[in-house]
């Protein structure tokens, strides 16, 4: 027996679900681009506070995260303009 959609046959709708992996995933990412920042900026001065931290790495962070966005919504729009099943980055 083959596979749904192996023959060019249309696949039932998906049901739509909130992305939590997706969500989770894109949260590890600014958290480990913020500590990744301020680790490059802290080190010499040592101020290891939460508020230190985040306004130290957040700089950087906001450079990475937004390089990578523009990366990877070109792969989701350019799947979604070909038509082919994507899921959001």
């Amino acid at each position: 027996m083959r596979p749904a959609g192996s023959t060019g046959e249309a696949l039932g709708p998906r049901r739509r679900r909130f992305p939590v992996l997706n969500v989770a995933l894109f949260a590890a990412t600014i958290v480990t681009t913020i500590v990744a920042g301020a680790g490059q900026t802290l080190l010499p001065q040592g101020e290891l506070s939460v508020r230190g931290v985040v306004e130290a790495g957040l700089p950087f962070s906001a450079a990475l995260v937004g390089i990578l966005l523009c990366h990877e919504m070109g792969h989701y729009l350019l799947a979604r303009a070909y038509r082919v099943d994507t899921t959001l980055p």
